[in-house]
């Protein structure tokens, strides 16, 4: 029989966290694996839920833990209290089809496009701790065992993107801000960029900071950047980001984005970057650190150059990071 493994090793979680029922939900987000085994004693971890301690109870044959928050099994390795354990995921049977999913009928040949449409924005479940609606559809698509079948929710899902609703479009830009290589995902720069204006305008209906959803769109653009296919990058991503970046309308985390996307670009336009959104300086600054040192040097001048402020933050940058102070190598 086929299986599946969890993305990680296998991960224990406590009350707060999901911990799925059906065998077939391995984990590939922040949450349980619910076919834990133990290599020691070979017998399957049990996990049972302790009310008077608030924690969730695992237990092989050999080995015990009460889990109080998430942990993945392996990544606290030479830690104080690292938990050493024989424990790991011994494998998840793939989705049988056809199935109900949350009172979804599944079946091999599903209409995916009205599935997407129809739980997209209001799914039947999400996972406790997931504030995104897209989480079912991320769920249905990495659960389902064909590359046609994933393909065809991934490609519902883009036609979603420029949704004059909300709520949908922002479902839409997080399934792909978590699956940026999936059919469908070069849409993203597409509706970035057509789509700016009223993107702009448009308050993201989840974010605690009055954020728009062209922000939000923008580190889905990001998230392309870091695609390789056929070993490139995503050109109109590529593009749109650049003219974000120069508008002063992307966040900080695109300018390492584009930095390890386009290093000669990068290098030609990082002061008129730092120009457009100043308080972004430090984040310019930080992108510059593995570009060559005659290069990074000329365009630290450039910023300094750029107004007082700049030059206050880019001297505080060299004392925080001395070594790339050329002025300390004289």
């Amino acid at each position: 029989m086929s299986l599946v493994n969890c993305l990680r090793a296998g991960s224990l979680v406590g009350l707060k966290w999901w911990l799925p029922t059906e065998p077939f939900d391995y984990s590939w987000g922040r949450f349980g694996c619910n076919q834990l085994r133990c290599g020691a004693c070979k017998q399957p971890v049990q996990a049972t839920i302790d009310e008077a301690k608030h924690c969730r109870h695992y237990a092989c044959a050999c080995q015990s833990r009460d889990e109080y928050s998430y942990h993945i099994l392996g990544e606290d390795a030479g830690h104080i209290h690292e938990f050493v354990t024989e424990w790991y995921c011994s494998g998840h049977p793939v989705l049988p089809l056809p199935v109900v999913l949350d009172g979804i009928e599944i079946a091999a040949v599903s209409p995916f496009a009205s599935i997407v449409t129809a739980t997209l924005a209001t799914p039947p479940f999400v996972a406790p701790t997931y504030r995104t609606p897209s989480f079912w559809v991320q769920r249905l698509f990495r659960l389902l065992p064909a590359a046609a079948q994933q393909d065809a929710v991934a490609r519902a899902v883009a036609r979603h993107l420029a949704s004059q609703d909300a709520r949908t479009a922002r479902a839409a830009i997080d399934f792909f801000l978590d699956l940026p290589w999936a059919a469908g995902a070069t849409e993203v720069a597409t509706v970035a960029s057509l789509d700016r204006d009223r993107l702009r305008a448009t308050l993201d209906p989840l974010s605690l900071t009055k954020a728009s959803l062209y922000e939000r769109i923008m580190e889905a653009v990001g998230a392309r950047l870091a695609v390789r296919e056929g070993g490139t990058v995503d050109a109109a991503a590529l593009d749109v980001a650049c003219r974000a970046l120069l508008a002063g309308e992307a966040g900080s985390i695109l300018v390492y984005s584009v930095a390890a996307s386009d290093p000669a670009w990068f290098t030609s336009h990082a002061a008129a970057i730092a120009r457009a959104r100043p308080a972004d300086i430090d984040f310019v600054l930080e992108a510059l650190k593995d570009l060559p040192e005659q290069a990074r040097s000329q365009v630290i001048q450039e910023i300094r150059a750029l107004s007082k402020a700049a030059d206050k933050a880019t001297r505080s940058w060299l004392k925080e990071n001395p070594e790339f102070d050329p002025s300390l190598r004289r």
